[in-house]
């Protein structure tokens, strides 16, 4: 069996989330929703760190739910599982049959990892296809917050 790819979370993080991560936790309640986590001063300088040189533009929306996710997933222990090819497909059959059925068993934050390359997706038209590496998961008020990570790779700066 191959090691699983690296994630996000470790590319994107690294040790910054020990170095920094525990600023944020001090600064806020348990169980941080996104506008609180906006609103926290360790939070914003992460983001700030993190942002490109030459901003975001359209995409910051998905920049500050992905660090809030990578945020809630360190916060409940970096808990991450990945999905063999073949549970990756049964997601996908189950999915694409009735997904309303589909029980929710998550209760605390998580990274899902899917099978390299088997699932790809467009994030608006007239984009290239990108393969989709997993999606962080955050229980919100009400349900879940998901939050997909598509063309992640080492060599690639961002995802």
């Amino acid at each position: 069996m191959t090691a699983p790819a690296p994630d996000p979370f470790k590319l994107v993080f690294g040790g910054l989330a020990e170095e920094r991560f525990p600023a944020i936790r001090a600064a806020v309640p348990a169980e941080i929703d996104l506008d609180s986590f906006l609103l926290a001063g360790p939070a914003v300088e992460v983001m700030r760190d993190l942002r490109p040189d030459e901003g975001l533009g359209d995409g910051i929306d998905e920049f500050v739910a992905f660090v809030h996710a990578a945020y809630r997933f360190w916060e409940a222990g970096c808990k991450l599982a990945v999905l063999t090819e073949a549970e990756t497909r049964t997601l996908c059959a189950a999915a694409s049959s009735d997904l309303d059925s589909a029980p929710v068993i998550l209760t605390t934050a998580a990274y899902i990892q899917v099978a390299p390359r088997l699932i790809w997706g467009q994030l608006d038209d007239g984009d290239v296809f990108e393969p989709l590496d997993g999606w962080f998961v955050v229980p919100v008020e009400g349900g879940l917050r998901i939050v997909a990570c598509f063309g992640v790779h080492p060599g690639r700066p961002g995802l």
